[in-house]
């Protein structure tokens, strides 16, 4: 079984080929993240870490834009030396012209995020397996075709990967909303009838002692979670959780008071998941 190796947050790996595509010059982070050392990657193909997860196709179309000498973004699962561990980049890749002449390319490559992968690789998957009883060429008209009946280019699909407002409402729909609000109210309900029974240091203020606020944990560190809709949800849903402790530490007098609020803040937050939910404008389907 393959294990995905994750680059860090400010890794950025760089290489650059001559127009046939053989290796002239990489970095430090290249060979710490490829496992291979220069002397194994001097003159050697580029396609020496290529995953077979990739598509003849996408780099059918890299190559004809760079050998028209125009730059081209690309997201690429690379293997590692000894093909048991794998990882993904966003690749920036511009070609180097002297006197009208590619004398370079060289490319930039960075962490690629897990919204992005997960919706690439279901494109990728597609490709693939087109290609399995049909030529490269044939690959990427299929490809060119697919975009078309979706309304993008590559470019656009490229820049809609990118764009922190769709990732951040894609990450919010993939979310069983009646799923998390039951959640919520068997977890509200829990406590109360841990309360009733007496129970005490019951401890419920932190947020991810639930299945959506584990579920939010696991995509707060995107780039989209400085969004001012993610904050909104993720305030409210840790608020939901300090309301509860309260009731739970308070007197029994006044608890009622906190569990109304926890009604109210539960019934928003799910309002705003349905409303998003519900606003074809906020589609994304690449």
């Amino acid at each position: 079984m393959e294990i995905e190796k994750e680059l860090g947050n400010r890794d950025l790996i760089v290489s650059s080929t001559n127009k046939k595509g053989i290796i002239c010059y990489v970095n430090s982070t290249f060979t710490k993240i490829s496992e291979y050392t220069k002397d194994d990657l001097y003159g050697k193909p580029h396609n020496i870490v290529r995953h077979p997860d990739m598509p003849k196709a996408i780099f059918k179309y890299v190559w004809e834009n760079l050998l028209n000498k125009k730059p081209v973004v690309a997201y690429v699962k690379n293997y590692v030396r000894g093909k048991k561990k794998y990882y993904w980049v966003k690749a920036v890749m511009y070609p180097k012209v002297v006197d009208n002449e590619i004398t370079m390319i060289t490319s930039y490559r960075t962490k690629a995020t897990s919204f992005e992968i997960s919706q690439i690789s279901e494109i990728y998957r597609e490709l693939v397996a087109y290609e399995k009883s049909h030529n490269v060429s044939e690959s990427l008209n299929y490809f060119k075709e697919y975009l078309k009946n979706k309304t993008l280019t590559y470019n656009r699909m490229i820049n809609r990967l990118n764009d922190n407002q769709q990732v951040l409402n894609t990450a919010l729909l993939n979310f069983n909303i009646s799923e998390f609000k039951s959640d919520h109210m068997i977890f509200r309900s829990r406590i109360e009838s841990l309360v009733e029974k007496g129970y005490e240091n019951i401890d419920v203020v932190k947020p991810t002692c639930c299945a959506f606020g584990k579920r939010l944990e696991t995509i707060e560190n995107e780039s989209f979670a400085k969004d001012n809709k993610f904050l909104e949800i993720k305030r409210l849903h840790d608020k939901v959780h300090t309301e509860l402790q309260l009731y739970v530490d308070a007197d029994e007098s006044i608890r009622v008071n906190y569990m109304n609020e926890v009604y109210k803040d539960i019934d928003t937050l799910f309002e705003i998941m349905e409303t998003l939910k519900n606003d074809h404008k906020y589609d994304f389907e690449v």
